[in-house]
C-alpha cells in the first residue's frame, strides 16, 4: 500500500482517476484513467502502473498518464497494437488502451509471473490485516451518543514504534446518525501511525466529514493512517474517505473521493482515489504501550 494507489482482489470497476499504481488481481471494467499523479518527466515509462491478472470488459478508452501496462498470461493474444500508432492498443478485441508515454516507450505486455504476484500480495494483505486486528488498542475514542456532534479520536499513547490503536465498531463510528465528523486529535509527538481497527461486517457511511489538522494534511494524517475494516464484506462510502482503507473481504463501493490507498477484494467507483499513499513506520520491536503527556 505504499506503492500501489488500488490493490483490487477481485473486480474493479471505475469511472474516475486513480493517483498512482494499480494492480487487478482480478477484472477490469470500465474506462478511468490510471496514474494521473505522476509526472511523465520523471516516471520511467517501462514500469507498470497498471497491471491486469483477468480479463477486460468493453467501456471508454482506459487511458494511462504514465508508465506501461501487464497483463496475466491468460487468455493468449490479450492484446493488439494500433495499426499507424504507437500508444494504442486494443484488449481482450473489446476495449481500447491509450499509453500516454507510448513515444518514450511505454507499452503493453505479458506477464508471466502476474499470477503469483497477485497471490502474494493477496496473501499478505489479509495477512496485514489480521495482525492489525490484533493489536491492542492504547487510545480512545469520544463518540457522540444523545446528540448531532463530533466524534474524537484522542491520540495520548503511542507504542516503541509509534503507533496509535484504536478499536471501533461500524455502528458507533459510521453507521450512528449522530456523528456530524470525524477529527483525531494528537497529544504524543512521537506518533508515526494511526492504525483504526473497525470491526463489523457491514459498514454504510453518507454523512459526515473528516476534518482537523490531522485527516486535513496528506503529509502527515492522510497517509500515516489505517482505517482497518477486518471483518467487512460490504462498505458503502458516500463521504470522502482520507487515510488508506484495507478491506480485505469486502466489496467497497465509493460515489465520493478517497485520498490515501486502497487494499479491498472489490471495488466499484465513480470517484477518484488520489494520494497520498501509506507511509509506514520502520518497526524495529513488538509493540509496547507507551504514554507520554
Amino acid at each position: 500500500m505504499s506503492q500501489y494507489s488500488v490493490i483490487v482482489f477481485q473486480s474493479l470497476k471505475t469511472t474516475s482517476n486513480i493517483g498512482y499504481r494499480t494492480i487487478v488481481c482480478g477484472n477490469l471494467l470500465g474506462g478511468a484513467t490510471f496514474a494521473s499523479q505522476f509526472d511523465q518527466n520523471t516516471f520511467d515509462p517501462l514500469t507498470y502502473s497498471l497491471e491486469i491478472n483477468g480479463s477486460t470488459a468493453a467501456g471508454n478508452t482506459i487511458n494511462i498518464n504514465s508508465g506501461s501496462v501487464a497483463l496475466g498470461p491468460y487468455p493468449l493474444n490479450r492484446f493488439v497494437l494500433k495499426t499507424n500508432t504507437n500508444n494504442q492498443y486494443t484488449i481482450d478485441n473489446q476495449i481500447g488502451f491509450t499509453l500516454n508515454q507510448g513515444n518514450q516507450g511505454a507499452t503493453v505486455q505479458m506477464d508471466p509471473t502476474l499470477p503469483s504476484r497477485c497471490a502474494d500480495i493477496i496473501s499478505s494483505i489479509t495477512y496485514l490485516s489480521t495482525s492489525l486486528s490484533q493489536l491492542s488498542p492504547n487510545n480512545n475514542v469520544t463518540i457522540p451518543s444523545t446528540q448531532l456532534g463530533l466524534l474524537y479520536f484522542n491520540v495520548n499513547n503511542v507504542d516503541l514504534n509509534g503507533i496509535a490503536v484504536f478499536n471501533v465498531s461500524a455502528s458507533s463510528v459510521f453507521n450512528n446518525n449522530n456523528v456530524q465528523s470525524m477529527a483525531l486529535i494528537s497529544q504524543n509527538s512521537n506518533l508515526q501511525l494511526v492504525v483504526i481497527n473497525v470491526y463489523g461486517a457491514s459498514v454504510s457511511w453518507s454523512g459526515g466529514n473528516l476534518v482537523g489538522d490531522w485527516f486535513g494534511s496528506a503529509t502527515t494524517g492522510q497517509s500515516h493512517t489505517i482505517w482497518n475494516f477486518y471483518q467487512a464484506t460490504t462498505l458503502t462510502f458516500g463521504s470522502s474517505m482520507r487515510g488508506a482503507v484495507l478491506a480485505p473481504y469486502a466489496t467497497l463501493t465509493v460515489t465520493s473521493n478517497i485520498t490515501g490507498a486502497v487494499a479491498v477484494n472489490a471495488l466499484a467507483t465513480t470517484s477518484a482515489v488520489l494520494s497520498p499513499l501509506i507511509v509506514f513506520p520502520n518497526c524495529t520491536s513488538a509493540p509496547i504501550q507507551t504514554t507520554t503527556s
